[in-house]
C-alpha cells in the first residue's frame, strides 16, 4: 500500500513541475575483465616457477591497477603470495622456490585502480611439485620456453585440412574455366 502511494505522490509532483527526491542507486558501471594465468603443469621441488599473466577486456583501453598471485598446497592453505602493478598487456612473475612434494593451486587476483572504469577478476591454475622427472627435462630453470617449456602449437595436425581446402579450391577454379570456354558467343 505505502508504495502505491509512493507512485501516486511521485506522479502527481511530476505533473506539478515539483522536485522529487530519488533513492540512492548502488549500481555502479563498468567494464568486465577476464584474467588467465599459466604455469607450468610440473615444477621440480626446489625450484621457482614462472607465471604469465594478462588481463583481458573489450575495451580500447587496457585495464591496468594490482595483480596478487597466491600460491596455496591443497589442504594446507596459502604458502606465500606476490603483488605487482599490472599496467597491460602480459606481465610474467617469478614465484618462489617451492619446497615440498604435492598439488599447488595458484591464484591470480586482478584489483583495477580506484578511478578505472573496469572491474576486478580472478583465475587459478594448478600446478604439482615433484621430485622425479619433469615431462620437459631439458629445460633449464634460467630459460625462458613460455608456459612449461613448450612449443606452440604450429597446426601440424590439421595438416589435412590444408591440403582438403586447396584440392576444394583448385576443382571450383576448374569449373570455372571449363564453364566459360563452353559458353557460346553472341554477336
Amino acid at each position: 500500500m505505502t508504495q502505491r502511494l509512493a507512485i501516486v505522490v511521485s506522479l502527481l509532483a511530476a505533473l506539478l513541475g515539483l522536485p522529487v527526491a530519488a533513492a540512492a542507486d548502488d549500481y555502479v558501471a563498468g567494464t568486465a575483465t577476464r584474467c588467465s594465468i599459466a604455469t607450468p603443469d610440473v615444477v621440480r621441488v626446489g625450484n621457482a616457477f614462472r607465471a604469465t599473466v594478462t588481463v583481458d577486456a573489450n575495451s580500447t583501453e587496457r585495464p591496468s591497477g594490482e595483480v596478487q598471485l597466491t600460491v596455496s598446497r591443497d589442504g594446507a592453505g596459502p604458502v606465500y603470495s606476490l603483488v605487482a602493478d599490472y599496467r597491460g598487456g602480459s606481465l610474467t612473475l617469478r614465484g618462489r622456490p617451492l619446497t615440498e612434494v604435492g598439488d599447488y593451486t595458484a591464484r591470480l587476483t586482478f584489483s583495477p585502480t580506484e578511478d578505472s572504469v573496469f572491474r576486478g577478476c580472478q583465475d587459478t591454475a594448478a600446478l604439482q611439485v615433484s621430485r622425479g622427472a619433469l615431462p620437459d627435462d631439458d629445460q633449464r630453470d634460467d630459460q625462458d620456453q613460455g608456459p612449461g617449456g613448450l612449443l606452440p602449437d604450429t597446426g601440424g595436425p590439421d595438416f589435412w585440412l590444408l591440403l582438403l581446402g586447396l584440392g576444394l579450391v583448385g576443382s571450383g577454379g576448374t569449373l570455372v574455366v571449363v564453364a566459360r570456354r563452353q559458353r557460346p558467343v553472341l554477336a
